[in-house]
């Protein structure tokens, strides 16, 4: 996803990013939406850690973090 210069937060290293927030949440409407959204899939997270479901695993995290980047590896993530 790219965005212009104006959605970003100046931070003291040029490497780190941080988005300016735009009230909206994501398009979840409130802060609360938004947590109980992204705690809804933490825990699914953890429930796939708990079962050792590594491909599993691999496609929530694509599903909280669209941008990672899944490789495949000898190690488990």
């Amino acid at each position: 996803m790219e965005y212009g210069v104006g959605y970003f937060v100046p931070t003291t290293h040029e490497k780190i990013m941080v988005l300016k927030a735009d009230g909206k949440w994501n398009g979840f409407g409130s802060q609360e939406a938004f947590k109980k959204h992204l705690l809804d899939r933490v825990h699914d997270l953890y429930t796939l850690a708990l079962l050792h479901d590594v491909q599993g695993i691999r496609c929530k995290i694509k599903e909280i973090v669209p941008e990672y980047d899944v490789q495949d590896s000898t190690c488990v993530l």
